[in-house]
């Protein structure tokens, strides 16, 4: 009964880190796959696709209230 319980509590904790990836707010929401999947980012957007050894590419996700203090 202890294993089938322990079975139903990662299955649950899976499931909750699904919800808190598609719905969480911005400091916990993954955006890779809106990033990556989306039709209008490319390769070319980012310089790790230059190959370039001492560049890094850093994204920064604002609520747009706040774009014109940044």
């Amino acid at each position: 009964m202890k294993k089938d319980s322990d079975e139903v509590n990662g299955i649950k904790q899976k499931y909750l880190a699904l919800q808190k990836k598609d719905t969480g707010n911005l400091t916990v929401r993954d955006f890779t796959d809106d990033i990556y999947n989306s039709a209008s980012i490319t390769q070319k957007h980012f310089v790790e696709g230059y190959g370039s050894e001492i560049f890094t590419n850093l994204l920064i996700v604002l609520n747009k209230a706040k774009i014109p203090a940044f």
